[in-house]
């Protein structure tokens, strides 16, 4: 634009300059003319030359000259636009109807007969006192334009589906709980969870997992109103955002229409994808300002729709509520424990089937609040599993079993320096950068043998890139640590764990373990495992065995090493050498006391 109205000024300058040495000259020189028309030849080409449209409109509102651009832009010859009026142009050139003067970088519209086009404009009155005129610049800006809305909805829609991102539903909540407001009606959020869907990427790719989402994103689209919002939160997750409900059941019936429509199984050229979500809808009043709490809300909701099983759909209430602010409350007051070294650790002992030996042991972490009330690990590692407190737990717990090993590997006469200790990691430490670091750092601080230590990875944990979680189990493996794969048979990616894992143990979870020899799938399981540990050259750990026929079945079919009720609660870690001593005074001779968990 500056380098358009640049030129023009210097032509026009160069015209005017002449025109006054013409009338102020006392002798009409045939030179001078020469030179007048000179200069307004240079004028005109340098007008001609720039890409930049220029139009002139005299004092009486005619367009006095319009450049090759003008013409070009408005789609017009230059018969049809020099010498008329510029008003009666204004169809082509909305701004010509009510020129004004001294507009700078104005952003508008030209309506070009092929395209609409967008263009900036400025305006300059220029000239002399006795021939004033406006000078119009228009630079076509169409191209950035295009290029500016795509970056917008870049920014503010899900490249793989085309719905609007995280980044836009927030926004948009705050907005429409302004409508809400003036209207008196309030509005509903869905919180939809595909579910199942980490099976889908693990067994079928990610390709296949992506398509899956692509028909969901349209399946909801269809499903919904024109006046719904329908977003991606992430992942297989998404959110409707429904206005003008009227209450909450008009939304629990459109989660019911979306859960129809989701049930139908995906078609794709090899397969049949079944296809299922959990719901959670929450409330937003008239005048609330929490938005993103009844996004929150509607998350808690889905949760327990999860819960209670595929293709659930639950309205949040206030039993969810309370629990919600319990589980903040509990979250604080984890938090603060963390701070202050407030944990502690117990140790459940390892037994070897095969000999009766005690092997080792997994270190348990235990928490006691300041008022005395033990919290079950369940509750409180669930709430630091949705934060980054399991890192700092993770790192406190491998640092704790570090000391213990260390006080072991002093021991000279108690048999405690040949016992071997496992931490259970969480899928998010493995997956921050630093676990590596966390866990080889203990060899020099404690002065323990990598060989005495064994890293156990939950099952059911989310790793967000199983390929990256086994280059660096495969670090730790070369360090020396034992992985052991933990809970196996509750999740959906069992053998894949033993493929793709440096995997050198694997422990059955003790929901599998009390279905032993009674239910069938569980029955299966187990003996399918124990049949693979061969192949796999890997060993088994059955938690939770709690009777006597349980260990004696488990010892038949090659299961090598238990832990359980039958043999111990955890304890604390002081009490376990005087505990250990006693078992194989009852259990073993001294000469037997060797583990065979491998380094």
């Amino acid at each position: 634009m500056i380098v358009g109205w640049a030129v023009a000024a210097l032509a026009g300058a160069l015209a005017f300059w002449f025109r006054r040495r013409v009338r102020l000259a006392t002798v009409e020189s045939d030179t001078l003319h020469h030179q007048l028309a000179a200069s307004e030849a240079i004028s005109r080409s340098l007008v001609e030359a720039t890409d930049e449209a220029i139009l002139t409109i005299r004092e009486d509102g005619i367009v006095g000259s319009a450049n090759h651009a003008a013409t070009r832009l408005l789609g017009m010859a230059a018969s049809a636009v020099v010498g008329k009026r510029a008003a009666d142009l204004a169809d082509r050139f909305p701004l010509l109807a009510d020129l004004p003067v001294g507009l700078t970088d104005a952003d508008t519209v030209v309506h070009h007969p092929s395209a609409r086009r967008a263009v900036s404009v400025t305006t300059r009155a220029t000239g002399d006192e006795d021939d004033p005129v406006i000078a119009v610049f228009a630079r076509d800006i169409s191209e950035r334009k295009i290029l500016e809305e795509q970056l917008a909805h870049q920014a503010t829609h899900d490249d793989l589906t085309g719905l609007a991102n995280r980044a836009s539903l927030v926004g948009e909540l705050d907005r429409a709980a302004a409508r809400a407001e003036r209207s008196g009606q309030g509005l509903g959020l869905l919180f939809i969870d595909l579910d199942r869907f980490k099976a889908v990427n693990d067994t079928l790719g990610h390709r296949v997992g992506d398509v899956v989402l692509q028909r969901v994103a349209e399946r909801l689209l269809q499903a919904t109103r024109d006046t719904d919002l329908v977003a991606r939160n992430g992942g297989d997750e998404f959110v409707v955002l429904a206005e003008e409900a009227g209450d909450v059941t008009v939304v629990a019936r459109l989660a019911e229409r979306i859960q129809d429509a989701l049930s139908v199984p995906v078609a794709l050229e090899d397969d049949v994808i079944p296809v299922s979500a959990s719901i959670g809808v929450a409330w937003l009043e008239p005048g609330d300002p929490h938005t993103l709490d009844q996004l929150r809300d509607a998350d808690v909701a889905m949760y327990h729709a999860k819960s209670s099983g595929p293709g659930q759909i639950r309205v949040f209430d206030d039993d969810m509520r309370l629990a919600v602010e319990q589980r903040f409350d509990l979250e604080r007051e984890l938090r603060r424990a963390v701070g202050v070294g407030a944990l502690d650790a117990c140790i459940q002992p390892v037994l070897d089937l095969r000999t009766g030996q005690i092997v080792g042991g997994e270190l348990l972490c235990r928490w006691t609040t300041e008022d005395g009330r033990e919290v079950p690990p369940e509750a409180f590692i669930e709430v630091a599993e949705d934060s980054t407190l399991v890192i700092e737990i993770g790192r406190w717990m491998l640092d704790r079993a570090g000391s213990v090993l260390g006080d072991w590997a002093q021991d000279r006469t108690q048999g405690l320096s040949d016992l071997h200790l496992s931490v259970n990691l969480s899928g998010r430490h493995v997956d921050h950068p630093g676990v590596v670091e966390d866990v080889t750092c203990l060899w020099d601080r404690w002065g323990i043998e990598p060989s005495k230590l064994i890293v156990e990875i939950t099952e059911t944990s989310l790793l967000k890139d199983l390929d990256e979680a086994a280059r660096t189990l495969e670090e730790l493996r070369q360090a020396g640590v034992t992985i052991c794969v933990d809970d196996f048979g509750v999740g959906y990616a069992s053998l894949r764990y033993l493929r793709e894992l440096p995997v050198g143990l694997v422990k059955i979870d003790r929901s599998i373990v009390s279905g032993f020899g009674r239910i069938d799938s569980d029955t299966v399981i187990v003996t399918m495992l124990s049949r693979l540990a061969d192949v796999l050259d890997i060993q088994i750990v059955a938690e939770g065995i709690e009777t006597e026929e349980q260990r004696e079945r488990l010892t038949e079919i090659g299961c090598h090493f238990a832990q359980g009720y039958l043999f111990a609660k955890g304890m604390p870690v002081e009490a376990f050498p005087l505990w250990l001593a006693r078992w194989r005074r009852r259990h073993t001779h001294p000469s037997a006391w060797k583990a065979v968990v491998p380094g």
